[in-house]
């Protein structure tokens, strides 16, 4: 490596090429330098601003050299008739190892020429050492029209600091800039501010509480700090944060979190650019595990080191959403009118509390009384929610300290309960509520053990928040259900006691994080708190049992045969009351629906509302043999009127009679239908394959008939041919005639929506499908040359141990074989493989990936079409398959 100078390297003579090679490596010497003080522990902002240094050595040396060659051939003397400015981020001396850095080059008009040659020159080396540079050319009069029409320009330029060049061209530029821009219009600029932050979280997270945040863009990442500078330059016309201290604008506390927030996220930001070699924000779960281990978390036994780390995280980014935030709604001036108003119309509501046109504010004569009693703090939360208005800053603040050194005695009174259940009985604005409560410790404060899952992570890619996060969301969903139309909204308005109902969401999951079975430790903590409510045996019973059991219609839904009787009646026999069963059913939605934006799919609510149809039918004594027996004639009459436009009698009675009753109620009519004439149309063709194509989800439904006697294993096979040709499977079932005809279905993710290669593509599909059914191409030769091959199997970072339940209770004619395990590209095929080896036959299937995890469920026969009763043959499967799975999963 060089020993130059930067000085030495840009003033010796050299080629382009010579002197670029000469600049890496300084920069890389630096750089490591730098690298090397980040792992020995340097504060995020001294490795910040020692970057930003390095930078504007670089630029102001090029910026040098680049001036004094224009002037050895140009008669005009430059010095004060350009400056160059860094601006941005780069300008509030914040770069990153891999930061983007935004420059302008400030001139006058007479230097147009001298400017654009001068930022050709500089730009060419720049790029020449692979910096990511936005760049500008402009006079005073382009930064003004720009900077007033454009947001981002506007505060970009706000961020202005001279590198090198003009020192009174640019004072000049701050001094119009300033006046012109910045003085401008104050409340448009903040409220186009709070617009960009709602479009911002759109794209990047609306919570806190993702689980793989952006650091930079996220809520309570940088770029939170970053709108509070902004806005507080524009009003107060001081950016920096111990400038604001100074000012009054931000309390010790305020200043304090904040720095010690920003500080953090930039040694973690540091960290993932200089290990990525290139700018890197998210914060993956791989990331996270590597952070983890830079800050030396050590796993607990309860809570994973990974784990502990994203608290800190989440602790900082929540500090820095909630100061920035608050800051900002104080920057917005209120207008002349509403100053008016809010002394002319008020309305006193309580002792303590009264309220103008647009918030609740808390008596500044009363404060000493409002902070005296937990009942009027939760007043506050009832009133705002029934008036539909917010809380000022005032009372919000307040809420803060009069909670913070107290205990759950404050909040120990009937009043107290019974206005908390109230608010839980009032659908529409109870989540925000309740984050409200959380933010201010209230909620922690009055459940104290809801504390203990305060920022936990759940650390797999199913879950899309912190357990705190997901009992909130999961209230939010199940309210969003009153003003929803279908089956889900009339289940929700039919609700008696939704108080009760948002309880038991509010704590199905508040025993996660302590070890064990976390259901079982909900149960223990929702005993204390439905008894410290003072609520009845039976209205407490009915929470704690929801609770208990809000895992269990998922459960059944995904997992068993809903065509079972034997399921349904033990299912209807656990629920035994329709209210009881329609609050399960809600719980069972939000839960699932509030896990994140893709867990809830229209077969899942398929599937879970075909089970509430079902056991509400036999707890309501509905379900009769005579209405099941109206049903089926129903589905056969409109079958056999179809089929008569092409059969005889003889012929429909004979393929009708070919069905298993289950398959009646399993299957919407028209699909029987079609799987009536697929299974004729096998008398000319063994095997068949239709293809649907659903581009909305992303989707396509191949179905397979063929006989079962063409060869062993089908289902097997077939999963082997899909994964074969790369694809991932998302779903299956397993339909077979009395008659030995088979109809597998496999739902595989299509992800080329708009490939105008579909039809040659699956054509290719088809034809390896049918090749290894008849024998002609050998599937384990095809599975292994794509692995080895073109399959990309990518490495699953949050990988879980297999686990394998055997059920030989629910059913009585199958054993069920329940399969979790961290997803892999074809990883049903090895289990079906190994299935088959067993010499196992699969009677019907349930294939469902959860994003990281799949949870396939098998009910399988032995060899003489019977239950596998032998504890030692059980076990023999079950190792088996754990094997098979644990060694490819390798």
């Amino acid at each position: 490596m060089s020993s130059l100078s930067l000085k030495d390297i840009l003033d010796q003579p050299a080629d382009r090429q010579t002197r670029t090679q000469n600049l890496k490596e300084y920069l890389q010497t630096r750089r490591f330098s730098l690298y090397e003080l980040h792992k020995k522990g340097a504060s995020g902002r001294h490795i910040v601003r020692e970057l930003t240094g390095l930078t504007d050595e670089l630029l102001t040396g090029l910026y040098r050299k680049a001036v004094i060659q224009y002037e050895m051939t140009s008669s005009q003397y430059i010095q004060e008739g350009i400056s160059l400015v860094a601006v941005g981020g780069y300008g509030r001396r914040e770069l990153n190892p891999f930061s983007d850095m935004d420059i302008m080059f400030l001139y006058q008009p007479e230097c147009k020429q001298a400017a654009e040659e001068i930022s050709r020159e500089m730009l060419y080396q720049l790029w020449d050492l692979e910096f990511t540079i936005g760049h500008s050319v402009r006079t005073v009069e382009d930064a003004l029209q720009i900077g007033f029409h454009d947001l981002t320009a506007r505060t970009s330029l706000m961020e202005a600091r001279l590198l090198t060049g003009s020192e009174y061209l640019f004072q000049e530029f701050q001094r119009i800039y300033f006046q012109k821009v910045v003085e401008r219009d104050k409340s448009r600029y903040v409220s186009e501010l709070l617009e960009q932050i709602k479009k911002e979280r759109g794209k990047f997270g609306s919570t806190v509480y993702i689980l793989e945040p952006n650091i930079k863009r996220s809520e309570g990442g940088l770029r939170d700090i970053h709108y509070l500078q902004w806005a507080a330059f524009t009003c107060y016309g001081a950016y920096s944060l111990v400038e604001l201290h100074k000012q009054g604008h931000l309390t010790a506390h305020e200043y304090n979190a904040l720095t010690e927030a920003q500080n953090f996220l930039w040694i973690v930001r540091n960290e993932m650019h200089f290990h990525a070699g290139k700018s890197s924000d998210i914060l993956t779960f791989r990331e996270q595990k590597r952070l983890a281990e830079f800050f030396k978390y050590n796993d607990q036994p309860h809570l994973l080191g990974v784990e502990q780390f994203m608290q800190q995280y989440y602790r900082h980014s929540t500090a820095i959403h909630q100061i920035s935030s608050r800051f900002i709604r104080k920057t917005i001036p209120r207008s002349f009118t509403r100053k008016v108003l809010d002394k002319l119309i008020f309305k006193r509501v309580s002792p303590c509390f009264f309220v103008t046109l647009y918030e609740i504010r808390v008596d500044e004569k009363k404060r000493a009384l409002f902070l005296s009693s937990g009942e009027y703090v939760l007043k506050l939360f009832s009133i705002s929610q029934i008036r539909h208005l917010p809380m000022s800053e005032e009372a919000v603040d307040l809420l803060r300290r009069s909670v913070e050194f107290r205990d759950v005695s404050f909040f120990r009174s009937p009043e107290c309960h019974k206005t908390f259940m109230e608010i839980l009985s009032r659908p529409g604005r109870i989540a925000p509520l309740l984050r409200l409560m959380h933010q201010t410790r209230v909620l922690d404060t009055y459940i104290s053990e809801f504390g203990h899952v305060n920022r936990l992570m759940q650390y797999n890619q199913y879950h899309k928040y912190t357990v705190d996060e997901h009992l909130i969301k999961c209230i939010e969903e199940a309210e969003a259900l009153a003003k929803a139309e279908g089956l889900l909204g009339q289940i929700y308005k039919e609700i008696k006691r939704k108080d009760l109902l948002h309880l038991a969401l509010l704590l199905h999951d508040i025993g996660k994080g302590r070890g064990g079975d976390h259901t079982e430790w909900g149960v223990e903590i929702s005993k204390k708190v439905v008894e410290s409510l003072g609520l009845s045996e039976d209205e407490g019973g009915l929470v704690v049992f929801l609770v208990r059991h809000h895992l269990l219609m998922s459960h059944i839904a995904l997992r068993r045969d809903l065509s079972d009787e034997k399921v349904l009646l033990q299912f209807a026999r656990e629920t035994g009351q329709p209210e009881t069963l329609k609050m399960l059913c809600l719980v069972t939605y939000s839960d699932i629906k509030g896990v994140g934006p893709d867990a809830w799919t229209d077969w899942k609510q398929s599937l879970l509302l075909e089970l509430y149809q079902k056991t509400m039918e036999a707890l309501t004594g509905t379900k009769t043999q005579s209405s099941e027996k109206e049903r089926e004639e129903s589905i056969l009459k409109f079958l056999t009127k179809e089929l008569e436009k092409t059969y005889s009698p003889e012929q429909i009675r004979a393929m009708l009679q070919s069905l298993p009753r289950r398959i009646l109620f399993a299957m919407e009519p028209s699909k029987i239908l079609t799987y009536l004439l697929r299974i004729t149309a096998l008398q000319s063709d063994p095997v068949l394959v239709d293809v649907y194509r659903n581009r909305e989800r992303g989707l396509a439904e191949v179905t397979v008939y063929t006989y079962d006697s063409i060869t062993p294993g089908i289902f097997s096979k077939i999963s082997g041919c899909l994964a074969g040709n790369g694809l991932q499977i998302a779903g299956a079932q397993v339909h077979t005639t009395l008659k030995g005809v088979v109809a597998d279905s496999f739902q595989v993710y299509d992800h080329d929506t708009e490939d105008i290669h579909f039809e040659e593509r699956w054509a290719r599909v088809k034809k390896n499908i049918r090749e290894v059914l008849t024998g002609e191409k050998n599937v384990e030769a095809l599975f292994q040359s794509r692995i080895t091959g073109h399959l990309q199997i990518a490495e699953n970072i949050l990988s879980i141990p297999a686990i394998v339940e055997i059920d030989n209770d629910a059913s009585d004619e199958c054993t069920i074989i329940d399969i979790f395990a961290s997803d892999k590209q074809g990883l049903l095929y090895v289990i079906t493989k190994a299935i088959f080896e067993l010499g196992l036959s699969v009677y019907s299937a349930k294939i469902a990936t959860r994003l990281d995890q799949i949870v396939d469920v098998f009910y399988v026969k032995d060899s003489h079409n019977e239950k596998i009763i032998l504890p030692e043959r059980l076990r023999e499967i079950k190792e088996k398959l754990l094997q098979a799975i644990d060694t490819y999963c390798k």
